[in-house]
């Protein structure tokens, strides 16, 4: 970013536009994954919780795959619409194309974030996040733009890879979650018994 200045800071600033746009959707959707999972929760319907975790993803993963194959093919399209200067849509469009992966990573991050947050957690989605900020994205962001002073596309895939990073710390603490949870035997029928007859009455 040194060796470009003025030119590679005006592209960092088009993206970022245009990710924050992007992952307002996946944002939406994880708020109300957290209020479901709250009201799941209470209720003592795990099975429940675990539904609005799926649905959540799926629907966050429709913009974000859609974001993703978009800014692969005509980046410039989008980079456009914030500056007419050729250089920095064409640097801003080559950062977008590794950038634009994260938009399906946070799919996943943000709604397992949530979900955790519904069930009064709010502790494990800070610290895995303070773990890929630190320790990964920004090292990786710095070590790419050494290995590539002259451009901005390596260090389009620090984001997203960091990102990676927190879906398998999560994905690792749901597994040991589960395990940690696992209910007695009849436990399950026993709350789905309860919860039909309150809705009974």
């Amino acid at each position: 970013m040194v060796a470009q200045g003025v030119i590679a800071s005006a592209s960092v600033g088009v993206v970022e536009k245009i990710i924050v746009f992007a992952m307002l959707p996946p944002a939406a959707i994880s708020s109300a994954v957290a209020a479901m999972t709250a009201q799941n929760y209470g209720a003592g319907l795990t099975d429940r919780m675990s539904s609005c975790l799926r649905s959540g993803i799926g629907m966050a993963l429709v913009f974000g795959v859609g974001i993703c194959l978009y800014s692969q093919f005509l980046p410039e399209t989008l980079t456009g619409l914030f500056t007419r200067d050729g250089e920095v849509i064409t640097m801003a469009a080559d950062y977008l194309r590794g950038y634009s992966i994260d938009c399906i990573m946070v799919s996943f991050v943000f709604c397992i974030n949530s979900w955790f947050s519904g069930q009064g957690n709010s502790i494990f989605p800070m610290i895995h996040s303070l773990i890929a900020t630190f320790l990964f994205r920004i090292p990786l962001s710095w070590l790419c733009s050494r290995l590539d002073p002259y451009g901005l596309h390596l260090m389009g895939y620090a984001p997203p890879f960091s990102t990676m990073v927190s879906l398998i710390i999560c994905i690792f603490y749901i597994r040991y979650w589960r395990r940690r949870r696992r209910p007695a035997p009849g436990q399950d029928d026993a709350v789905e018994a309860v919860a039909a007859t309150t809705a009974q009455n």
